[in-house]
C-alpha cells in the first residue's frame, strides 16, 4: 500500500561539514562518517483517509507506512500487534472531513533538539499549504517551546488529539524528514535561523548578555558531569557565566545565545541553541570519550558557519545509552577554553 501521491520540494544535497576547530589527527575517526553526506531527495505526500496514533506512527488498514519512521528498525516496534493494541486501547476521533490536515510530528518530536532540528524543518517544506491544512498535534506537545516556535510560522492553525485516542484525517499531507534525525539540511536550519530571528528580534538586552557561556544540565533528567562543581569554578575564573536553559523561555535562550561569543556544555539538547549564535561565535562540545555516532552539533554548527571544539571524557556509558555521566579534566579544560577564547 502506498501513499497516493508524492511532490519533490528538495533535490539530493551534498553537506560538507567543516572540520573541528581543534581536531586531533588520532580522532578524525571520530567525525570521519559526517565529514560529508548525501542527503535524500524530500517529498511532500499526499494521502487520503489516513489514521495516525499518538506516537505519530501513520497507517492504512493495519499496514504502517513505516517510511515515516525515524529510523528502519523501529517496524520491530511500531508493527501489526502495534495497531492491534491501539485499536483496544485507543477510540478513534475522526477529525473534520471538509478540512485538510498537515503530519509531522512523531515520536521524538517533542524533545526540544528533535523539535527543532527535525519536526520544524517539515513545517518549513509544507509552509505554502498552511494557509489551507492545519497541523496535527497530540496533546502532550504542550511545551512552551513548541508553542512559541510555532509563532514563527504565518496562518498555523492547530488541531489536537488525547493520548487515548487516534485521529483518522480525510485528506492529508505528509512532509518527509529534510534529513536523517541527528543529521541537518543547512539550507533549511538557516532559513528556520532567520525565521525565529526576525521574529523575536534578540536585540541587545543587558539583563541577557554574557558574552561566555556555560549551560548546565543538572536540572535535566539524566546525562551528568560527575565534577560539575570543579567546572563551574574554573570556567567562573574566566568569565563564563552559569546558566540553565530550563530558567529561561524560548525568546530569552534566543537573546542568550544570539549575544554570546563562546558556549560551553555536556552534549545533549541545550547545545541545540548554537543555531541562534553569531557566525564565527564558538562552542565547545563535552563528549564521551570514543563516540563516533553522535555527532549532532559537530554538524549543526558547521551549518551556521561557528567554530566547533570538542573535548573527549570519560564516562560511565554503555552502547546507545544517552544517560551517561563524564568526568571533565579540569586542566585539560583550562587549556582548550584559553584556546577557545583566543580564537
Amino acid at each position: 500500500m502506498a501513499i497516493y501521491r508524492s511532490e519533490k520540494q528538495i533535490s539530493k544535497t551534498l553537506v560538507k561539514n567543516n572540520l573541528p576547530s581543534n581536531l586531533a589527527d588520532a580522532d578524525l575517526y571520530l567525525f570521519e562518517k559526517d565529514i560529508k553526506k548525501e542527503l535524500p531527495d524530500v517529498f511532500i505526500n499526499f494521502a487520503n483517509n489516513i489514521k495516525v496514533t499518538p506516537h505519530g506512527v501513520l497507517f492504512k488498514r493495519l499496514h504502517v507506512f513505516d517510511q515515516f519512521l525515524i529510523w528502519p528498525a523501529h517496524k520491530k516496534e511500531f508493527n501489526l500487534f502495534y495497531l492491534i493494541r491501539n485499536y483496544f486501547s485507543r477510540k478513534e476521533l475522526i477529525l473534520d472531513k471538509s478540512k485538510k490536515y498537515i503530519i509531522c510530528f512523531d515520536y521524538w518530536s517533542m524533545g526540544y533538539f528533535h523539535w527543532m532540528c527535525d519536526f520544524l524543518p517539515k513545517i518549513l517544506i509544507a509552509e505554502k499549504y498552511l494557509v489551507d491544512y492545519t497541523l496535527v498535534l497530540p496533546d502532550n506537545h504542550k511545551y512552551h517551546y513548541i508553542t512559541d516556535s510555532l509563532k514563527i510560522f504565518d496562518n498555523i492553525k492547530l488541531v489536537r488529539f488525547s493520548d487515548n485516542q487516534y485521529v483518522s484525517c480525510s485528506e492529508a499531507i505528509v512532509p518527509d524528514k529534510a534529513s536523517y534525525s541527528g543529521d541537518n539540511n543547512p539550507f533549511i536550519m538557516l532559513k528556520i535561523r532567520d525565521k525565529f530571528l526576525a521574529f523575536y528580534k534578540p536585540l541587545h538586552d543587558a539583563n541577557l548578555y554574557a558574552p561566555n557561556l556555560y549551560v548546565s544540565r543538572s536540572k535535566a533528567k539524566g546525562r551528568f558531569i560527575t565534577n560539575e562543581k570543579e567546572v563551574i569554578n574554573a570556567l567562573t575564573s574566566l568569565g563564563f557565566k552559569i546558566i540553565y536553559f530550563e530558567d529561561y523561555s524560548l525568546e530569552d535562550q534566543i537573546k542568550l545565545t544570539y549575544n554570546c561569543k563562546n558556549l560551553i556544555g555536556l552534549h545533549g539538547a541545550n547545545l541545540t541553541n548554537l543555531m541562534f549564535m553569531k557566525p564565527d561565535s564558538n562552542i565547545l562540545e563535552l563528549r564521551n570519550e570514543g563516540d563516533t555516532k553522535n555527532n549532532y552539533y559537530y554538524s549543526l554548527a558547521s551549518s551556521f558557519s561557528i567554530n566547533y571544539f570538542y573535548m573527549q571524557c570519560r564516562s560511565n556509558a554503555t552502547e546507545n545509552d544517552q544517560t551517561f555521566n563524564i568526568h571533565v579534566d579540569i586542566e585539560k579544560l583550562m587549556v582548550l577554553t584559553k584556546k577557545m577564547l583566543a580564537k
